[in-house]
């Protein structure tokens, strides 16, 4: 099987590093990790990386930013082996809230604040409308 050079997201080059953190699709995910965790996150794997040796100070962070490459990954694949159809980013965010909704089972009982408030600003990105800049 061969699979174009482009970005199925948005036609540029891809690499692993475009794909989970340059796309135009990707910044729109990291962009809302980030702002619910005030912290910087997606520039680069360093800027998530950093904090996975941080002895579980950072797990449901750690938990969600580890669904995200997941399911960024897990997306990709389907629209090049399984032929899926591009729609919008609620896609992509939908497979997010899913994973992190069958991965409650292994969060802390102290992190199942934050991971609920995590999911239910993902419900809240599903109701919205999309937004009009890719930036």
């Amino acid at each position: 099987m061969e699979k174009p050079e482009d970005c199925v997201f948005c036609t540029e080059k891809e690499s692993v590093h475009h794909l989970l953190f340059d796309c135009v699709v990707a910044r729109l995910i990291w962009k809302i990790v980030s702002f619910y965790f005030n912290r910087q996150l997606g520039s680069d794997l360093e800027s998530i990386a950093r904090l996975w040796i941080s002895n579980k100070s950072h797990g449901t962070l750690n938990s969600v930013c580890s669904a995200v490459l997941w399911c960024i990954w897990k997306f990709r694949n389907s629209f090049v082996f399984n032929n899926a159809v591009w729609l919008s980013t609620n896609q992509l965010w939908w497979l997010i809230l899913q994973s992190i909704q069958k991965w409650k089972t292994i969060f802390m009982q102290e992190d199942s604040e934050q991971v609920e408030g995590f999911c239910t600003l993902l419900r809240s990105v599903l109701k919205a409308p999309p937004p009009l800049d890719w930036h």
